[in-house]
């Protein structure tokens, strides 16, 4: 659930800093997305600032102007905390307590 957490929050982060035309970073994070390296496992983020991760219901909420924080909630509390870095249109660096994975987008 941890890594599954770090890539939604990666994924919102890195949209969101490299916002291009008029879509927000909360628009471009919307979608499902997999790991580089596992697509076996996917997080969705709807455009509600909800999601599902390996069947696991979240709420998330980008954070930040220059330096983006994504922020994941289950039940409320504060599960995950990441920085993101928007890598291309369709992908993006996450990073959570040091450890960073790149994650695609698949819808």
């Amino acid at each position: 659930m941890k890594k599954s957490l770090m890539l939604g929050m990666a994924l919102v982060a890195a949209v969101s800093l490299t916002a291009c035309g008029g879509d927000s970073p909360q628009d471009k994070i919307v979608g499902t997305w997999v790991f580089a390296d596992e697509n076996d496992d996917s997080t969705e983020f709807k455009d509600d600032g909800t999601g599902v991760a390996d069947g696991n219901a979240f709420t998330w909420k980008l954070e930040g102007s220059e330096s983006l924080t994504l922020n994941i909630y289950e039940d409320g509390d504060l599960k995950a905390s990441m920085q993101v870095e928007f890598i291309g249109d369709d992908k993006m660096k996450l990073t959570m307590d040091g450890e960073e994975k790149v994650v695609d987008r698949i819808d």
